[in-house]
């Protein structure tokens, strides 16, 4: 799960002017492109040629018409926004690979149903957790298709509870707030959570129907969970659960209890966000028949062009061996050895040191079955630990909304996530590593200056 955020700055905007091709000229150039980055070629190497607008799409800190406008030292490019989950990081690959992007068909499919294209996701789904060997889904267990994991979130609550079962619902902090809004929305009888003493819970909770999600990895902080209340419908959100985000020391496919429910996307596997598509693993049919019945009463059916877009682009992925996820898991290892380096050396160095702590930590390599290689995790966020008082009690200089750790990264310069959005404290705050390779690096060196102690960022002005 996650929101938007990381993505670039427009084709205009203060500071631009008409520096480059016209829409016509830029269309006419884009006819005679044969590779994807080409499309980036069109705006300078600092944006992408949106196709569908005849534009370009800048990235970060760039404008103009064709992206050759630096606006680095521009009001507009004071603060890096690392606060969504737009794995945009997966679009060069996919500029790399553009075949499978651009033969898409389906204009004459005109029904409600996709039945023919589902059942052969399906299938391919399964093939592709055999070949990754991250959960073990056996013949017998039933795929649920859904618009995201967000829709099948929902699905999971609706088919856990009845009206002679009204639940509560709870997630061990910190956890995704997607699941408090939907307890909340859904008037689940209340949302709990808790910070360290899940036996508290467990004694107040006696005789209740309780529904309970578990990230794992978790989204902020990247740890590995399992269930806290005994007695729980557990439904487990495994995102993240792919080897370029982490590895089960145990080598071991996971399987769950038969009432439990496995949550994945497409969008942290493949960088497919837009596409929209998630899916269940269920074993219980009840279950899987009323997580269809919640999807039937909500959208009817799939669109054709989710599925369809989904199976192209998967069916690629198979047959490249999934080097996607190889890949992916080298651009998320430089990532992490960056992000070590800056809280480690660079902070140390600093007039601070020990100010800061990036969670995870690291831990030991372990085999990677698929990757077939020793690695270490590289999760998708950085949990940023405030280690002082001061800095857990700071109101932002810029937005005296803007508390705790987030506040004291506002202020220098980097938009993430507040940690009482995820049920923690103000001592912590969140990073994304899912940007563009440009959005990274203006993070690394926002976070460079503030280790070294070079004033406030978000101040600098023209």
């Amino acid at each position: 799960g996650g929101g938007g955020g990381g993505g670039g700055g427009g084709g205009g905007g203060e500071g631009s002017s008409d520096d480059g091709a016209s829409a016509a000229e830029g269309a006419a150039a884009e006819e005679a492109c044969v590779s994807g980055a080409c499309l980036k070629e069109l705006c300078s190497g600092n944006g992408v040629w949106l196709t569908e607008l005849g534009e370009c799409d800048c990235f970060e800190c760039y404008g103009g018409t064709n992206c050759a406008v630096d606006l680095e030292a521009h009001t507009s490019c004071a603060t890096v926004d690392v606060s969504g989950g737009d794995p945009l990081m997966f679009e060069d690959y996919w500029l790399s690979n553009t075949d499978p992007m651009l033969t898409l068909h389906s204009a004459w499919r005109l029904s409600y149903s996709a039945a023919d294209l589902e059942a052969e996701l399906k299938s391919k789904i399964r093939e592709l957790h055999a070949r990754t060997g991250n959960m073990d889904v056996r013949e017998g267990d039933h795929i649920v298709l859904g618009i995201g994991s967000t829709q099948l979130i929902s699905a999971a609550l609706f088919a856990q509870s009845t009206a002679a079962r009204p639940s509560v619902v709870f997630a061990a902090a910190p956890f995704y707030q997607a699941y408090s809004t939907a307890a909340l929305y859904y008037e689940s009888n209340r949302f709990d959570a808790f910070e360290s003493s899940p036996e508290a819970y467990n004694a107040s909770l006696a005789g209740e129907h309780v529904v309970e999600y578990i990230t794992s990895p978790n989204n902020p902080d990247g740890t590995i969970r399992d269930g806290a209340i005994a007695g729980s419908a557990r439904v487990y959100d495994h995102a993240y659960l792919w080897s370029h985000f982490y590895t089960d020391p145990a080598g071991e496919a996971l399987r769950h209890d038969v009432d439990d429910v496995s949550l994945f996307t497409s969008s942290k596997i493949l960088g497919l966000a837009g596409t929209r598509l998630g899916w269940a693993v269920v074993q219980n049919g009840t279950i899987a028949q009323r997580m269809e019945e919640y999807k039937g009463v909500a959208v009817i059916s799939l669109p054709h062009e989710i599925v369809a877009r989904e199976l192209k682009l998967l069916n690629y992925a198979l047959d490249t061996s999934l080097d996607v996820l190889v890949w992916a898991k080298g651009v998320m290892e430089a990532r992490w050895a960056a992000i070590r380096r800056v809280f480690g050396e660079v902070q140390d160095s600093g007039p601070s040191p020990g100010r800061f702590t990036a969670l995870p930590e690291e831990e030991e390599e372990r085999y990677d079955a698929f990757l077939g290689r020793d690695v270490r995790p590289t999760v998708a966020y950085v949990w940023v630990r405030c280690e002082l008082e001061a800095d857990a009690a700071y109101v932002s200089t810029t937005d005296p909304t803007a508390t705790g750790c987030y506040g004291v990264m506002l202020d220098a310069g980097v938009l993430g996530r507040p940690g009482p959005l995820y049920g923690g404290s103000d001592a912590f705050m969140r990073l994304e590593l899912l940007m563009r390779d440009r959005t990274f690096d203006l993070l690394e060196e926002r976070l460079r200056l503030l280790m070294l102690g070079v004033g406030d960022l978000s101040r600098r002005r023209r």
